[in-house]
């Protein structure tokens, strides 16, 4: 049994319950179920990274998931380690969160949105081509927006730090979906071994525009200088 494999198939089983216990439990009743919902979805990051850190490997392909390039998904030891370090702090959060959402962040959209982004940040390292990428990217983009958004009813300032944090992130997506594009095109296809192979050859040109379209992309993702109007407002 390949337990990367296990681990990531319950992370997302359990973050799509979740959010759906999210939807349809009572307020007074929302807040713990959701909250060990992403523990787990954590937790089962974790059990994924650790053995992928071991040395078992995992790859799926699922051509007709979506249309045009399908999903593939791929962990080895550094992607897991990703999977560790997400897992871990998304553990604490989902504990720390329960006793945190019940100052008026215990409202369906917001409970419901916090284990769907454990699951995309989960997702991103696990991605074996730019189009999963792309998609698990804009899923932990949108899901993040609502969550930077929670207190834009007891916080006007909130409301501000959304549109500038919504512009940001998707002017980044811009620029990394530019920059891998121009790398797709000098490699066999969108898959990251392809990628990786094909960046040897790249002319010095080449290659310094998708460095620095994807490091612009990338940073402000992050809230990284000079990049970071967003992050003090929010």
């Amino acid at each position: 049994m390949n337990l990367v494999h296990a681990g990531l198939g319950a992370a997302v089983a359990v973050g799509v319950l979740s959010a759906l216990l999210a939807l349809i439990t009572p307020r007074r009743l929302r807040l713990v179920p959701v909250g060990v919902g992403t523990v787990l979805v954590g937790a089962f990051g974790v059990l994924a990274g650790a053995v992928a850190v071991a040395g078992q490997a995992y790859s799926v392909e699922i051509p007709a998931l979506l249309p045009l390039f399908g999903v593939s998904f791929a962990v080895d030891a550094l992607s897991g380690l990703f999977l560790v370090v997400t897992g871990g702090v998304a553990i604490a959060v989902a504990v720390y969160g329960i006793g945190y959402a019940r100052h008026g962040l215990d409202g369906r959209g917001v409970q419901a949105v916090l284990p769907l982004f454990v699951l995309a940040m989960l997702l991103v390292p696990a991605a074996a081509s730019v189009g999963t990428f792309l998609v698990c990217w804009e899923l932990m983009a949108l899901t993040s927006l609502v969550l930077v958004l929670a207190e834009h009813q007891q916080r006007d300032t909130v409301a501000v730090a959304g549109r500038w944090y919504a512009v940001m992130t998707h002017l980044g997506m811009v620029a990394i979906l530019i920059g891998l594009l121009v790398l797709v095109a000098h490699s066999a296809d969108d898959s990251f071994p392809a990628l990786r192979a094909a960046a040897t050859n790249l002319s010095p040109v080449v290659a310094g525009v998708v460095f620095v379209l994807t490091l612009v992309g990338f940073t402000s993702k992050a809230g990284i200088l000079p990049l970071h109007a967003w992050l003090p407002r929010a």
